[in-house]
Formats: structure tokens, sequence, C-alpha cells
């Protein structure tokens, strides 16, 4: 059996602002295909750097963690166990300013992946 490699954006350092609203940004509720774009190039370049998931923290929980796998139905070594639904009785809204997204993912990759050959794009 295979040991899954995931990034654990929950455990990045949260005292930064970028690596806060990354995680935020995996933790939110897609609307729309435009808000799927960040959150999309990020997984694909990590799928594409080795990576078989991602770890976040819940939107619901700050004690929960989220875990998106790339590629589960390829996966033998993958077994649903089990799935809860909860009801939402109160929301507490809190907010970062992501008006500069694409270069915020582009300085956390290549500070992460300094040591490793990654074309990133540049956006413009």
């Amino acid at each position: 059996m295979k040991d899954f490699k995931l990034f654990d954006i929950s455990e990045l350092n949260q005292n930064i602002k970028e690596f806060e609203a990354l995680n935020f940004g995996f933790s939110l509720p897609v609307s729309n295909e435009i808000d799927y774009i960040p959150t999309q190039y990020i997984s694909e370049l990590l799928k594409n750097i080795g990576f078989d998931g991602i770890q976040f923290n819940s939107s619901l929980n700050k004690n929960k963690k989220n875990i998106t796998l790339f590629n589960y139905e390829n996966n033998v070594n993958i077994q649903f166990i089990k799935s809860e639904l909860y009801f939402v009785n109160d929301i507490n809204i809190d907010f970062v300013n992501l008006n500069n997204m694409q270069n915020m993912i582009n300085d956390i990759f290549k500070e992460l992946m300094s040591d490793k050959e990654i074309n990133i794009i540049d956006g413009e």
C-alpha cells in the first residue's frame, strides 16, 4: 500500500496573510467557474509535481480538516469509509482581500519550490 503525499495548506504559517488566504480559498464553496480557477491552478501544479492531494481547514469547523485527492478513481488503495451530513445553524463571516491572488499564488510556489524546476505562468 502506498502512502499519500498530501500538501497540507492547513499547517502553513497562519500568521502570513498569503498562506491564510490560500487555505481560506480552498475552504470556500465554489459558486461559478471563475471562482474555481485559482484553486484549480494550484491543484494542477501540486498534482504535476507529485502530490496526491491537498489538506486544508474546514470552513464549517476550525478543528476539522478537509482532504481533496487527485485521480482517486485510478487509485485502488482508497476505500470510502463514511460520510457525514451537517446542518449549518450559524455563520461567522471573516474575510481577506484577494485582489492580487495570481501574484500571491506565484510568490508562494516560487518560495516553496525554490529547489525544484517549475514553470509558473505569469498571468499577464
